[in-house]
């Protein structure tokens, strides 16, 4: 969620460095693009916190993180697993969590619908 917010740091309007790097990366118009991320940033993160859906916010969190190292590495051109140059490291430690959510999540439902 604060990267959600992140994206609104000169609230009302987007923050400049955020719509380049999505100019850079290739999604056009980037200020349309900034606002679905900021979109589903923001509600993956509150379904997941109230345990709405929680499967498929973890399934839609941890697509939208893969985007994002995606992202990442288009525009730095190489893998970066150091914390200090803003690595992969932490994107990925969160796809793993949503992935593992996501699935304790389906095994639970599973388990219901066996009784």
């Amino acid at each position: 969620m604060p990267e959600a917010f992140g994206k609104f740091s000169v609230f009302p309007h987007l923050n400049p460095t955020i719509v380049d790097f999505f100019a850079k990366v290739g999604f056009h118009p980037a200020e349309i693009w900034v606002y679905f991320a900021a979109l589903g940033e923001l509600g993956c993160g509150v379904a997941l916190i109230l345990g709405i859906c929680t499967r498929y916010a973890a399934i839609g969190a941890a697509i939208i993180l893969l985007v994002a190292c995606i992202a990442l590495n288009i525009v730095r051109g190489h893998f970066a697993w150091t914390w200090s140059q803003g690595g992969d490291e932490y994107l990925i430690f969160w796809i793993i969590c949503c992935v593992i959510v996501a699935i304790y999540e389906f095994q639970q439902v599973s388990k219901k619908d066996a009784n």
